[in-house]
């Protein structure tokens, strides 16, 4: 049931005396596990020695950061959608976005007032790239240096719009449209450029199709 749900399960995951009968990965990142899931049979703790084993491997998995959910067998086999249900819901809180949910997210450049920010920021811009004789590169990397980086100096390089990686695809395709960006731009260059760069993007576009 949690596969058809999307979520990659491992069983039976651990080593002597910490197995989990369910280990559930997380969709975003499949290396990250997001919840232990327990389903012993009533009768197999019903024993206080299992009870106090189990107990104590819980407190120390959770310790270590796992969050331990437990389904009975007898609530399972009775209403097993009340047994998944708010498992689903703790799961969807506790997930990492997919790729696709950040291509997603990506493609709109969701940016607070985006028309006002470009409008202020082209007079600079083009104030900027005016030199004669630059090459497109150096226009651009000129524009990166006085503007992007003079107003977010702190960005995290591998996260710039015009990180070399992206420079170079931009160099490559010369996108002379927001579409034409999307189209020819990988997904992972744009899912991994921070959001508030992207106010740019319409500056950087209009230095490409001045040079074209």
């Amino acid at each position: 049931m949690l596969e058809r749900h999307g979520y990659e399960c491992e069983p039976q995951l651990g080593t002597a005396g910490y197995f989990l009968d369910i280990a559930v990965r997380d969709p975003g990142k499949p290396g990250k596990f997001l919840m232990g899931i327990e389903c012993d049979g009533a009768t197999y703790h019903s024993a206080k020695s299992a009870r106090d084993r189990d107990h104590l491997r819980q407190v120390i998995l959770e310790s270590l950061g796992w969050k331990i959910k437990r389904i009975w067998s007898t609530d399972w086999f009775k209403h097993p959608q009340a047994q998944i249900q708010p498992i689903l819901n703790e799961l969807e809180k506790l997930r990492s976005p997919t790729l696709e949910e950040q291509e997603v997210a990506d493609v709109t450049f969701n940016v607070p007032d985006f028309e006002s920010i470009v409008t202020e920021s082209k007079a600079e811009a083009y104030k900027v790239i005016s030199n004669a004789g630059m090459t497109i590169r150096e226009r651009l990397m000129s524009f990166d240096n006085e503007v992007i980086k003079s107003e977010f100096p702190k960005t995290e390089e591998s996260k710039r719009l015009l990180r070399d990686e992206m420079l170079s695809a931009i160099l490559e395709h010369l996108p002379t449209s927001k579409a034409e960006f999307q189209e020819f731009i990988p997904s992972y260059l744009r899912a991994g450029t921070i959001s508030y760069e992207a106010k740019f993007l319409d500056d950087v576009i209009g230095i490409i199709a001045d040079y074209s």
